[in-house]
């Protein structure tokens, strides 16, 4: 009923299915190599912290850490590089704590060879931090550039506008289609809150929005990797509405969708 309400105040928009939906991509993000050599001196920050003469300011960070995720009842995507900078400062601060703490700690025995170690073991697991992220920045601007609109105007060009409605994954894709001079739609226009309350149900009456005038089209890309949702409806796709594969290329295929457009699962 609580979800219901939320729902209902937010225009659809809101939902606790949606945060049940993205937990593993949350803990997935926190978890990265990105915050391997901090992340355990952040929970540390927090357990001393609790345990120390600061459980109110602790408490009130993890309240406000918590209240930033809140976005993650939305129904978007992409949070992490999105919305995950406004909790960096009150990580640091949790990383403060535990750098307090060690320092306390180890200065009345072996103050004067800690201090003298610390900074040499930060600037060298920063250095290794950095020099692997200009590594993956050389490595991706080494590339050839390939976008999506290059990609889709290639394996379309057999392809007449006149006689074809095609569907694929993303908005972005549908956009492009139509802007080439073909009927579009997007799979991100058919996924509606009940595939997050019930994945069965949601297959189960799912009608792709074929035009039986044309030849209808599905494209799978690159795009149903990106998020679970689109994975499972594509899959699904795939298997119960396709006919035959008409073309391929080096990252999209295209398969015929069948004349009755009938769900088979």
């Amino acid at each position: 009923q609580l979800d219901k309400v939320l729902k209902f105040l937010a225009n659809d928009r809101f939902s606790f299915s949606y945060l049940i939906y993205d937990l593993p991509n949350f803990a997935k993000f926190w978890t990265s190599k990105s915050f391997i050599f901090v992340l355990p001196f952040i929970l540390l920050g927090i357990i001393f912290g609790l345990q120390k003469a600061y459980r109110k300011e602790i408490l009130f960070l993890l309240l406000s850490f918590l209240s930033i995720s809140a976005v993650y009842l939305a129904d978007c995507a992409f949070y992490e590089p999105r919305y995950a900078i406004p909790s960096y400062g009150l990580l640091v601060v949790f990383l403060g704590f535990a750098l307090e703490f060690l320092i306390n700690k180890f200065y009345k025995k072996k103050g004067e060879v800690f201090f003298k170690i610390l900074p040499i073991v930060l600037i060298s697991l920063l250095a290794f931090n950095f020099l692997n992220f200009f590594q993956r920045y050389k490595n991706f601007s080494d590339e050839p550039a390939s976008t999506d609109y290059q990609r889709l105007k290639k394996i379309t060009s057999d392809f007449s506008p006149e006689n074809s409605y095609i569907i694929v994954p993303h908005q972005n894709e549908a956009q492009i289609l139509r802007f080439l001079g073909y009927k579009s739609s997007s799979l991100t226009d058919l996924v509606v809150s009940s595939y997050f309350e019930n994945k069965e149900k949601f297959f189960e009456s799912l009608k792709l929005p074929a035009n039986p005038a044309k030849n209808s089209y599905f494209i799978s890309s690159w795009h149903c990797q990106t998020l679970k949702v689109l994975e499972d409806t594509c899959n699904f796709i795939i298997r119960n509405f396709t006919k035959k594969v008409v073309a391929r290329g080096r990252e999209s295929t295209i398969y015929l969708l069948k004349n009755e457009n009938q769900n088979t699962n």
